[in-house]
């Protein structure tokens, strides 16, 4: 079987109930996906990769305890090769140099919503 055709292994890391909930709603209706695990800080992004190894993290930026800017130098250290792709809508809060240093391999804004983040996170695979 053809690598790209197994599903993207997808994990949620958002303090938002609501999101997480929307998101693996999403990743679990399509065949494209399968949902990894989840967690609402950056601590817990961490445990998640290490016992799930999944190919990309979908990550929130402004988390309680360790943030996600935190989580993503962590991550890069840990697991090199996992996709990491920023969904925040508070970018605002964020210095522009931390979050272009931050070497996340995309940002996406949440406005932009759900079906457009799964469809980036395909283009992302595709491009590896």
């Amino acid at each position: 079987m053809d690598a790209s055709a197994d599903p993207i292994r997808v994990a949620v890391i958002d303090d938002e109930r609501d999101i997480i909930e929307l998101i693996k709603l999403n990743v679990q209706s399509d065949p494209r996906f399968e949902l990894a695990g989840e967690g609402t800080n950056g601590a817990q992004a961490l445990e998640v990769l290490a016992e799930a190894q999944p190919d990309v993290v979908v990550l929130d930026l402004d988390m309680p305890y360790f943030d996600g800017l935190n989580a993503i130098t962590h991550v890069r250290q840990g697991w090199p090769d996992v996709k990491i792709v920023v969904f925040s809508a508070r970018y605002e809060k964020y210095d522009a140099e931390d979050l272009v240093s931050s070497r996340a391999d995309l940002y996406i804004d949440k406005t932009r919503g759900v079906p457009e983040l799964l469809d980036r996170i395909v283009k992302l695979r595709a491009e590896a």
